[in-house]
C-alpha cells in the first residue's frame, strides 16, 4: 500500500503520529503530490503543529492550483 494511503488510513483511525510519519515518507518519493501535503496539515494540526499544518496546506493549494486545467482564449 502506498505511503499516503496508509497516513490516511492512519488519520482515520485517530493516529496523526503514525501517520505524520507515512505521510513525510510519501512526500519523499513524491514531492509533487497535493494529497499528501494535504492529510500532511490534518496530521501537523491533529499534533499541534499549526505553523507545519498551515505551510503544507498552503503547498498543497498551490500544487493543486497548478494541475488545475485553464481556459485558453478562444476567439
Amino acid at each position: 500500500m502506498a505511503p499516503e494511503l496508509l497516513g490516511k488510513v492512519l488519520l482515520k483511525q485517530q493516529s496523526p503520529a503514525n501517520a505524520a510519519m507515512y505521510l513525510e515518507r510519501a512526500e519523499t518519493m513524491d514531492p509533487g503530490n497535493y494529497m499528501t501535503h494535504s492529510l500532511l496539515g490534518q496530521a501537523y494540526r491533529s499534533l499541534g503543529r499549526p505553523e507545519d499544518a498551515t505551510r503544507e496546506t498552503q503547498t498543497a493549494e498551490k500544487i493543486q492550483a497548478a494541475s488545475e486545467p485553464k481556459l485558453q482564449n478562444v476567439k
